[in-house]
Protein backbone atom coordinates (compact mmCIF):
# COMPACT_ATOMS: atom_id res chain seq x y z
CA UNK A 1 0.00 0.00 0.00
CA UNK A 2 3.20 2.33 0.05
CA UNK A 3 2.69 5.79 -2.12
CA UNK A 4 -0.72 5.36 -2.58
CA UNK A 5 -2.06 8.31 -0.56
CA UNK A 6 -5.65 6.89 -0.45
CA UNK A 7 -4.44 3.66 2.25
CA UNK A 8 -4.45 5.12 5.33
CA UNK A 9 -4.54 3.55 8.84
CA UNK A 10 -8.23 4.59 9.11
CA UNK A 11 -9.03 3.41 5.39
CA UNK A 12 -8.37 -0.68 4.42
CA UNK A 13 -7.21 -1.80 1.26
CA UNK A 14 -10.56 -1.46 -0.05
CA UNK A 15 -11.08 1.84 1.42
CA UNK A 16 -13.58 0.70 4.10
CA UNK A 17 -13.14 2.26 7.53
CA UNK A 18 -11.05 0.09 9.99
CA UNK A 19 -12.64 0.07 13.43
CA UNK A 20 -10.91 2.43 15.94
CA UNK A 21 -9.96 1.99 19.35
CA UNK A 22 -11.57 3.69 22.20
CA UNK A 23 -9.41 5.95 24.05
CA UNK A 24 -10.74 5.05 27.09
CA UNK A 25 -8.89 1.54 27.28
CA UNK A 26 -6.75 1.32 30.35
CA UNK A 27 -5.31 -2.02 29.67
CA UNK A 28 -6.98 -5.37 27.66
CA UNK A 29 -5.52 -8.37 26.47
CA UNK A 30 -6.51 -11.62 24.99
CA UNK A 31 -3.43 -13.78 26.05
CA UNK A 32 -2.07 -14.18 22.48
CA UNK A 33 1.76 -12.94 22.96
CA UNK A 34 2.06 -13.92 26.83
CA UNK A 35 0.85 -13.25 29.86
CA UNK A 36 1.03 -10.01 29.41
CA UNK A 37 1.54 -8.39 33.02
CA UNK A 38 -0.30 -11.13 34.96
CA UNK A 39 1.23 -13.06 37.50
CA UNK A 40 0.56 -15.65 40.50
CA UNK A 41 -0.94 -14.47 43.42
CA UNK A 42 0.32 -17.27 45.87
CA UNK A 43 1.94 -20.20 44.84
CA UNK A 44 -0.16 -20.96 41.99
CA UNK A 45 0.85 -21.12 38.23
CA UNK A 46 0.02 -19.16 35.66
CA UNK A 47 0.92 -19.38 31.98
CA UNK A 48 -0.31 -18.91 28.40
CA UNK A 49 -2.12 -21.77 27.63
CA UNK A 50 -3.65 -23.38 23.99
CA UNK A 51 -5.99 -25.72 25.54
CA UNK A 52 -8.90 -23.20 25.51
CA UNK A 53 -9.61 -19.43 24.14
CA UNK A 54 -12.71 -17.64 24.03
CA UNK A 55 -11.34 -15.64 21.45
CA UNK A 56 -7.63 -16.51 19.39
CA UNK A 57 -5.84 -19.67 20.46
CA UNK A 58 -4.53 -18.72 23.74
CA UNK A 59 -5.80 -17.95 27.46
CA UNK A 60 -4.21 -17.69 30.65
CA UNK A 61 -4.58 -20.76 32.85
CA UNK A 62 -4.45 -21.12 37.15
CA UNK A 63 -2.67 -24.82 38.18
CA UNK A 64 -1.41 -25.63 41.25
CA UNK A 65 -3.64 -24.15 43.66
CA UNK A 66 -3.49 -25.13 47.10
CA UNK A 67 -5.34 -22.03 48.62
CA UNK A 68 -8.64 -20.68 47.56
CA UNK A 69 -6.57 -17.34 47.08
CA UNK A 70 -4.22 -18.92 44.59
CA UNK A 71 -5.10 -17.02 41.46
CA UNK A 72 -4.10 -14.51 38.17
CA UNK A 73 -3.63 -11.55 39.20
CA UNK A 74 -2.61 -7.69 37.66
CA UNK A 75 -1.16 -4.67 39.21
CA UNK A 76 -2.77 -1.57 39.32
CA UNK A 77 -1.44 1.11 40.69
CA UNK A 78 0.73 1.66 37.73
CA UNK A 79 -2.55 1.75 35.29
CA UNK A 80 -5.25 4.04 37.70
CA UNK A 81 -6.08 7.49 38.82
CA UNK A 82 -6.80 7.63 42.77
CA UNK A 83 -10.72 8.90 42.49
CA UNK A 84 -11.29 7.58 39.27
CA UNK A 85 -14.07 4.94 38.14
CA UNK A 86 -13.31 2.25 35.79
CA UNK A 87 -14.89 -0.85 35.00
CA UNK A 88 -13.20 -4.65 34.57
CA UNK A 89 -14.55 -7.07 32.52
CA UNK A 90 -13.01 -11.02 31.79
CA UNK A 91 -14.06 -14.22 30.74
CA UNK A 92 -13.42 -17.62 33.14
CA UNK A 93 -13.98 -21.01 31.82
CA UNK A 94 -12.90 -24.23 34.30
CA UNK A 95 -11.07 -26.68 32.96
CA UNK A 96 -12.90 -30.04 31.99
CA UNK A 97 -14.06 -32.67 34.85
CA UNK A 98 -14.60 -29.52 37.37
CA UNK A 99 -18.07 -29.49 36.94
CA UNK A 100 -18.69 -25.85 38.52
CA UNK A 101 -17.75 -23.38 40.76
CA UNK A 102 -17.61 -19.40 41.82
CA UNK A 103 -15.48 -16.94 40.35
CA UNK A 104 -14.88 -13.74 41.47
CA UNK A 105 -13.38 -9.96 41.03
CA UNK A 106 -11.32 -8.95 43.93
CA UNK A 107 -9.02 -5.94 44.47
CA UNK A 108 -6.19 -6.23 47.12
CA UNK A 109 -4.78 -3.03 48.66
CA UNK A 110 -2.40 -2.36 51.12
CA UNK A 111 -1.76 0.79 52.70
CA UNK A 112 0.81 1.71 55.15
CA UNK A 113 0.96 -1.95 56.02
CA UNK A 114 -2.45 -2.41 56.21
CA UNK A 115 -4.48 -4.94 54.22
CA UNK A 116 -7.93 -4.25 52.23
CA UNK A 117 -9.63 -6.15 50.28
CA UNK A 118 -12.95 -4.73 47.25
CA UNK A 119 -14.91 -8.18 46.70
CA UNK A 120 -16.58 -7.23 43.47
CA UNK A 121 -18.67 -9.41 40.81
CA UNK A 122 -18.57 -13.21 41.84
CA UNK A 123 -20.21 -15.54 39.32
CA UNK A 124 -21.04 -19.04 38.52
CA UNK A 125 -18.34 -20.50 36.37
CA UNK A 126 -18.11 -23.91 34.45
CA UNK A 127 -16.47 -26.26 32.53
CA UNK A 128 -18.96 -26.08 29.41
CA UNK A 129 -18.55 -22.60 28.23
CA UNK A 130 -16.96 -18.58 29.16
CA UNK A 131 -18.89 -16.60 31.97
CA UNK A 132 -18.48 -13.08 32.42
CA UNK A 133 -17.47 -11.26 35.33
CA UNK A 134 -17.87 -7.10 35.08
CA UNK A 135 -17.83 -4.72 37.59
CA UNK A 136 -17.10 -1.08 38.23
CA UNK A 137 -14.32 -0.12 40.41
CA UNK A 138 -13.20 3.18 42.32
CA UNK A 139 -9.92 3.57 42.69
CA UNK A 140 -8.64 4.67 45.85
CA UNK A 141 -4.96 5.93 47.64
CA UNK A 142 -2.63 3.10 48.04
CA UNK A 143 1.20 2.05 48.78
CA UNK A 144 -0.03 -1.12 46.35
CA UNK A 145 -2.77 -2.93 44.99
CA UNK A 146 -4.17 -5.72 42.14
CA UNK A 147 -6.72 -7.20 41.10
CA UNK A 148 -7.11 -11.24 40.92
CA UNK A 149 -9.57 -13.59 39.66
CA UNK A 150 -10.57 -15.80 42.52
CA UNK A 151 -11.51 -19.47 41.84
CA UNK A 152 -13.17 -21.85 43.57
CA UNK A 153 -12.91 -22.45 46.68
CA UNK A 154 -10.19 -25.09 47.65
CA UNK A 155 -10.42 -28.48 49.46
CA UNK A 156 -7.61 -30.39 51.32
CA UNK A 157 -4.86 -28.32 49.20
CA UNK A 158 -6.63 -29.14 46.02
CA UNK A 159 -8.15 -26.54 44.21
CA UNK A 160 -9.34 -26.49 40.44
CA UNK A 161 -7.61 -25.82 37.44
CA UNK A 162 -9.09 -22.75 35.31
CA UNK A 163 -9.07 -20.21 32.35
CA UNK A 164 -9.16 -16.48 32.10
CA UNK A 165 -9.18 -14.94 28.72
CA UNK A 166 -10.06 -11.36 26.91
CA UNK A 167 -9.68 -8.74 29.95
CA UNK A 168 -10.33 -5.38 29.59
CA UNK A 169 -9.65 -2.32 32.20
CA UNK A 170 -11.74 0.74 31.18
CA UNK A 171 -12.92 3.78 31.82
CA UNK A 172 -16.65 3.71 33.86
CA UNK A 173 -19.22 3.81 31.55
CA UNK A 174 -16.75 2.05 28.16
CA UNK A 175 -17.73 -1.09 26.48
CA UNK A 176 -15.26 -3.81 26.82
CA UNK A 177 -13.10 -4.19 24.17
CA UNK A 178 -13.97 -6.91 20.72
CA UNK A 179 -10.98 -9.22 20.39
CA UNK A 180 -12.43 -10.20 17.42
CA UNK A 181 -11.78 -6.91 15.54
CA UNK A 182 -7.90 -5.99 14.76
CA UNK A 183 -6.78 -2.92 15.20
CA UNK A 184 -5.61 -0.60 12.44
CA UNK A 185 -1.74 -0.16 12.10
CA UNK A 186 -0.35 2.21 14.17
CA UNK A 187 -2.52 1.78 17.39
CA UNK A 188 -0.73 0.90 20.28
CA UNK A 189 -2.38 -0.99 22.97
CA UNK A 190 -1.05 -3.88 25.48
CA UNK A 191 2.21 -5.86 24.44
CA UNK A 192 4.97 -5.04 22.54
CA UNK A 193 5.29 -3.27 19.23
CA UNK A 194 5.97 -5.84 16.46
CA UNK A 195 6.83 -5.35 13.24
CA UNK A 196 5.04 -6.28 10.09
CA UNK A 197 6.48 -8.68 8.13
CA UNK A 198 4.84 -7.91 4.61
CA UNK A 199 6.58 -3.95 4.52
CA UNK A 200 8.42 -3.58 1.25
CA UNK A 201 12.52 -3.31 2.13
CA UNK A 202 13.25 0.12 4.08
CA UNK A 203 9.68 0.63 5.32
CA UNK A 204 9.21 0.23 9.11
CA UNK A 205 5.47 -0.38 9.53
CA UNK A 206 3.88 -1.56 13.22
CA UNK A 207 0.86 -2.87 14.00
CA UNK A 208 -0.88 -3.52 17.54
CA UNK A 209 -3.85 -5.14 18.04
CA UNK A 210 -5.33 -6.61 21.41
CA UNK A 211 -4.57 -10.30 20.45
CA UNK A 212 -1.19 -9.18 19.91
CA UNK A 213 -0.84 -9.95 16.28
CA UNK A 214 0.42 -7.89 13.72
Amino acid sequence: NVGNSSYTPTLDINKKQRPVPSNNVISSTSFENATDGWYNFGSATVSQNSEAARTGTYSLKTTNRTASFHSPRIDLNDKLVVGENYTFYVWVKLVSGAGSGTAQLVVKSVTNGEESYSNLKSETVTESGWTKLKDNYLHQSSDSSFLYIKGPLVNNNDGVDYYIDDFSLVKLGNDEVDFTTPLPIGVMKGGEDQQLSNCPPGVRGFRRDPQGQP
